[in-house]
């Protein structure tokens, strides 16, 4: 049975024969040798003949199409090897293994591609072999190797202080590594494949399809935006960025539009995380801006974008009254400078909004960032905040669940009143209340749980990622707050059973 592990930019596979002349050529006979002034470069690299060195590899090949555990796979990247992962008994008697990995092109040293290929390896032994750690040995030197192993959730376990000589300079012995326990933690949905991985080994391949994502890989970030709305990347980078920081979902959330979901879909199926379809209502409630977070909802039907589409015909008349209070102010600013500054064309279904006008403000000097322009001016209560007719928090709860979605209540802690917040869930059909934001304290988030238990809403969460503007992540970054990835499927219940 031969073994091949299928991630997103890498594949590991078996070691066959054919490999062992391309390995060879690597470490002997190639121009890019960079690797190995990285790679244990304090044990000397002896020369050997191709036939010497193919005999080192017949214990490795003896194993392909057996059910027993590999020692080493291949890299393999757009078809062609690019390195190889292995591990070896430091004591068998005390179950003490290292694993390593080389990667010998060195453009490949960025990108992902080395994470992806030791976190499939680490997914790989702990569902393979009955260890209780996995460990690697390195030299103080070696930066990129240390900065891998913890994105793969190692962590520093012993330093011995100049016990190794490299080109000359001493450096300290580095020893980390993870138990299987704090493996399973950081990665609960791999671990929940551990009988499928034992399963498909029995076949012909063995498959892991969500790897090489860090620690938050089994949660969800349910709340963040895009150029659709008032983001600051396309819906796909947030895909991108969700992959890279190892969540296992992302939603997109775009106020009062789904333009950006598509795309991000798309994303979703390209980077191997679920994407969750969403949206934002803008609502207002006894004298308070109030949103509306719609979950699963269906992005196609007509009425819903038709009301999504009333929605931003309000926010585009409430920006243009922002503007006149902002003229008002003595302040020179217009819609055509506001849109000239995006540097791109509005699609049809997209909007600009309050962030957007603050960037213009930043630009021409009457706000020193983008606090300070929704302190100053934008804010609820500042100078030039404008706040028109909008529809209730019942009726965009109604709209959500006619659109097949489960409604939830977003950030209630912004709001600054319980008892409004306890109103709205009265005399709406939300299904859940977004307890954990960027904005919110752990008391916040504390209370809204047991308002949530009270009430009977599941409780969701989310960071409100909108990207940096000046070099300013306003509210959150991605990934920053997140929940259990376990509440997607009760989000779904909800929505279902709305339908």
């Amino acid at each position: 049975m031969g073994v091949r592990l299928q991630g997103n930019r890498v594949i590991l596979r078996d070691l066959v024969e054919e490999d062992l002349r391309t390995i060879y050529y690597h470490y002997y006979e190639a121009e890019d040798q960079e690797f190995q002034k990285w790679d244990g470069p304090y044990y000397k690299l002896e020369e050997e003949s191709f036939e010497k060195f193919e005999e080192s590899y017949l214990g490795v090949l003896a194993v392909t199409w057996t059910d027993k555990p590999r020692s080493r796979l291949v890299i393999e990247i757009d078809g062609k090897l690019k390195g190889t992962v292995n591990w070896y008994w430091v004591s068998e008697e005390t179950d003490w293994l290292e694993i390593g990995i080389t990667i010998f092109d060195s453009r490949y040293w960025s990108g992902g591609y080395g994470t992806e290929a030791f976190k499939m390896w680490m997914a790989y032994l702990f569902a393979s072999i009955d260890t209780v750690r996995l460990g690697i040995a390195t030299w103080s030197g070696n930066v990129r190797m240390m900065g891998l192993a913890a994105k793969c959730g190692m962590a520093l376990e012993g330093q011995i202080r100049k016990a190794r000589i490299v080109r000359g300079e001493y450096y300290d012995a580095i020893k980390m590594g993870i138990l299987r326990e704090e493996w399973e933690r950081m990665n609960p949905s791999i671990h929940m494949k551990r009988g499928v991985a034992e399963m498909n080994s029995q076949q012909d391949d063995f498959t892991v399809k969500e790897t090489g994502r860090t620690g938050l890989q089994g949660y969800a970030d349910l709340h963040s935006h895009t150029q659709a709305s008032d983001g600051m990347q396309p819906s796909a980078e947030n895909v991108r960025i969700a992959f890279d920081k190892g969540l296992s979902a992302v939603a997109i959330t775009d106020h009062d539009t789904v333009s950006g979901v598509a795309e991000a879909l798309e994303a979703g199926r390209k980077y191997g995380i679920t994407v969750v379809p969403g949206v934002e209502i803008s609502t207002r409630a006894e004298g308070k801006e109030i949103h509306v977070l719609g979950y699963y909802i269906d992005t196609e039907q007509e009425l819903f974008l038709s009301r999504l589409a009333a929605q931003r015909d309000t926010r585009a008349a409430r920006n243009e009254a922002i503007l006149a209070r902002l003229r008002e102010l003595g302040i020179e600013i217009t819609l055509e400078q506001v849109l000239a500054n995006l540097g791109r064309a509005l699609k049809p279904d997209e909007s600009i909004g309050r962030p957007h006008i603050a960037d213009e403000l930043v630009r021409l000097g009457a706000a020193a960032d983008m606090r300070d322009a929704f302190d100053k001016y934008l804010a609820e209560g500042a100078a030039a905040y404008v706040s028109p007719p909008r529809i209730t928090p019942e009726e965009a709860c109604k709209w959500i669940i006619e659109a097949g979605g489960a409604p939830v209540l977003a950030h209630p802690g912004i709001y600054g009143d319980d008892e409004l917040v306890r109103g709205i869930i009265a005399r709406s059909g939300l299904r859940g209340i977004e307890a954990h934001h960027s904005d919110h304290s752990p008391q916040d988030a504390a209370r809204y749980i047991v308002m949530a238990e009270q009430y009977g809403l599941l409780v969701t969460g989310g960071s409100d990622f909108h990207g940096a503007r000046q070099g300013v992540i306003f509210h959150g970054d991605l990934g920053s707050v997140s929940v259990p990835a376990d509440v997607l499927k009760q989000l779904r219940d909800a929505a279902d059973n709305r339908r």
